[in-house]
């Protein structure tokens, strides 16, 4: 009787506490985290790719001025005004002109101190993504191969371990061939203002 009763008593024994989360490995950004909202455009005329990002994102959200767009080599840039990214659908927009036009895009919205979401299209096919939301890595291209017609990016992908994806997202551009990549809407615009970006043009035109 007297062992049933203080048995009765014993201490549970607690969980075993879980680790301690200690954040993600990688270093803090070299470049500057700042909201961006960005379009990349593979092998298209100016004139054609102008057409395109007017019928899709004017005519859906009438803005002035709302889009600036600049040939860069192979690639023609596209800059947006936050206030039209945030009344249209701005990658289902960007999956249907790279399947109507054929051609390669690579689109992202990127908040300041809070995350980006960056999707590449080839054609018809969303080939991969790179997702960063509250210090957590959703997504990422891990093979280098999704680029082979593009550009050698082995030396890039997969991401190093320690590399922030912020940084990550602009070597890859860059590695591709995209150059002026990390410039916000104001800063494009005030480039753009002061004719210090050749052969750009400010839509609606």
């Amino acid at each position: 009787m007297l062992k049933r009763l203080f048995g009765r008593n014993k201490p549970v024994a607690s969980p075993p506490l879980p680790p301690a989360w200690t954040g993600p490995a990688w270093q803090a950004p070299q470049t500057h985290y700042q909201t961006y909202f960005n379009l990349h455009l593979h092998n298209l005329p100016l004139d054609v790719a102008t057409t395109a990002l007017t019928a899709k994102y004017l005519y859906a959200a009438p803005l002035d001025p709302a889009i600036l767009v600049q040939p860069q080599g192979a690639w023609i840039t596209a800059y947006f005004a936050p206030e039209l990214v945030a009344k249209v659908g701005f990658n289902k927009l960007a999956a249907e002109i790279a399947r109507e036009h054929n051609t390669w895009l690579i689109g992202y919205r990127i908040y300041a101190e809070q995350g980006m979401d960056v999707h590449y299209f080839d054609r018809a096919e969303h080939v991969a993504g790179l997702a960063l939301g509250q210090d957590e890595l959703e997504r990422e291209p891990l093979a280098p191969e999704i680029f082979a017609e593009l550009a050698d990016v082995r030396h890039i992908v997969p991401r190093v371990a320690t590399q922030h994806p912020l940084d990550f997202h602009f070597a890859l551009l860059h590695a591709l061939g995209i150059q002026a990549a990390d410039l916000t809407w104001v800063e494009a615009l005030r480039l753009y203002e002061n004719g210090a970006l050749d052969g750009a043009q400010l839509l609606p035109a």
